[in-house]
């Protein structure tokens, strides 16, 4: 099916926030060109990565729901679905960690102590913010591996 209509506003609001992202690396962290690149790349594939998972788990949570209030389903297939739930997320983890562990390497030592201190600074603005909050700025603000 084709993308709803408000779909390409989200991918334009992902690269602005993601180009926010490589722009405060670049400064805080003293990025070199060859660096911005490859890091442009991990958080595009950690996107990606991302945003398969979310598709994955919408299809799933169909499933979960109707063998969920379907009293005729049995434990069994409940039980397969729990296990290809919990599945699902160790495999998106595993790929997460593989690639923040690419864009690890492209740094210098201090320059991945200064990531880890960004990237927490960050998350901590966005948990500030809460689920509900309103989002400040035009791009609703980055999303930090």
């Amino acid at each position: 099916p084709p993308d709803p209509p408000d779909a390409s506003v989200g991918r334009q609001r992902r690269e602005v926030g993601r180009l926010f992202v490589v722009q405060r690396m670049r400064e805080t962290l003293g990025l070199s060109d060859a660096q911005t690149l490859k890091v442009m790349d991990s958080l595009k594939a950690m996107e990606d990565l991302r945003a398969a998972h979310q598709a994955t788990l919408r299809t799933m949570g169909r499933t979960l729901e109707a063998h969920a209030v379907d009293p005729g389903t049995p434990e069994k297939v409940l039980l397969e679905d729990v296990a290809l739930f919990r599945s699902e997320q160790d495999r998106f983890e595993s790929a997460l960690k593989a690639e923040e562990g690419r864009l690890m390497e492209a740094l210098a030592p201090r320059q991945q102590v200064q990531f880890l201190l960004l990237r927490r600074q960050l998350l901590e603005r966005m948990a500030d913010r809460g689920p509900g909050a309103p989002r400040k700025g035009r791009g609703g603000g980055p999303e930090i591996p």
